[in-house]
Formats: structure tokens, sequence, C-alpha cells
């Protein structure tokens, strides 16, 4: 992975009206994150995760690496003054959350539709 500063090309960020007017069936969100890349993508375009990261140290731009030791998504901000780093979860409603972004999405889409826990473990 080439280093750069956005999770997704700026262009490809909806807007509030856009990210209300989605309406998602399950199978159709299953197939829109099948990998970690595609999830954190998905996450960035609906403003879920921020999709650029200024260092609080040196505010410099971050940019996005990949560190496989990152065992939740193997993505970080590091900052390319400092080298200081931090998850691309942090500030986010996924912060702190051990499981994967596809679980989280998965399990929030259940809980908006009122599933019983039962139907999504199977």
């Amino acid at each position: 992975m080439a280093e750069r500063q956005h999770l997704t090309d700026p262009r490809r960020i909806l807007n509030r009206q856009q990210i209300m007017a989605e309406n998602w069936i399950f199978k159709d969100l299953v197939r829109a994150i099948p990998s970690i890349d595609a999830a954190i993508q998905f996450c960035a375009e609906r403003r879920l995760l921020a999709n650029m990261n200024n260092c609080q140290q040196c505010n410099q731009p971050r940019n996005v690496i990949r560190e496989a030791s990152r065992k939740a998504d193997g993505i970080v901000w590091r900052c390319p003054g400092c080298h200081s780093k931090t998850s691309i979860r942090n500030g986010s409603f996924f912060d702190h959350s051990h499981l994967s972004l596809e679980q989280i999405l998965l399990f929030s889409y259940g809980w908006s539709r009122d599933w019983q826990f039962k139907d999504c473990t199977s």
C-alpha cells in the first residue's frame, strides 16, 4: 500500500442527505463489506471513520499505513514527522471495540431491525 493521507477518495464521501437516503438490505450490506479494506472504505464514505487525521503533536497530516500487529483492522494513522501512531478507529463509534468492523456493522444492522440475538448468530 502506497502511503496516503485518506482512507478513501474524498470525492466518495457522502453527505448527510445521501447517507440518510440509503436503504440497505442485509444481503447487500454483506456484499458491500467482504473484506476489512472494504469495511474501512464503507465506514469512511459514510463518515463513521474520519477520512483523514492530523498528528496532535506535530499537526501534520498522518499517513495511512498497514500494520499487521493491529489485529482489528491492520491499518493505522502514522505521522510522517514524529512517527506517532493512532488507530483509525480513534474517536469513532468503533473506538475500543475488539470486534471487526464487519461484525460491528452487521450486528448494528441486526440491532436496528430489532432482530433477536439468536438470529444474528446463525
